[in-house]
């Protein structure tokens, strides 16, 4: 098992999902939730961090709080939605009333309030990633 600021699974088939939450507890619970799901998790504790994973590897799925140091959740998935990779869901996790608002603001795949039992997390991520990406013909290019 991956620990926290290890990179992603090495050799791992299947769906990649980057984490970015500042907390640690929270961190790792989504963490370990998602890959005893058998999912590749990678983890960023700030939107720069997050920036330079999704640059490095394109995620299957962005978990993202909006509240985060030195570039907030709002501004990461802005620079997702601008560059060549809008076509990458993300899931809004925050604990505040405004951040539902906010995640359909930033054209995110749902929203999850912080804290969540597992299930909630599971089910809200399968279903992100059962969607087919933004522009997705169905050709054997989908990802």
């Amino acid at each position: 098992m991956m620990t926290m600021g290890d990179g992603p699974g090495r050799g791992a088939v299947g769906p990649y999902v980057l984490v970015v939450e500042n907390d640690p507890a929270i961190r790792g619970a989504i963490q370990r939730v998602l890959e005893a799901e058998g999912l590749a998790v990678e983890t960023a504790v700030d939107g720069w961090q997050a920036l330079a994973r999704v640059l490095r590897r394109r995620p299957s799925l962005v978990v993202l709080d909006l509240v985060l140091p030195r570039l907030d959740g709002e501004d990461v998935a802005a620079a997702l939605r601008m560059t060549h990779r809008p076509e990458i869901p993300i899931l809004v996790i925050g604990g505040r009333i405004e951040a539902a608002e906010q995640a359909r603001q930033v054209g995110a795949f749902g929203y999850l309030e912080e804290p969540s039992d597992a299930a909630a997390l599971i089910a809200a991520v399968r279903g992100a990633l059962d969607r087919p990406p933004a522009g997705d013909t169905g050709g054997p290019d989908r990802r």
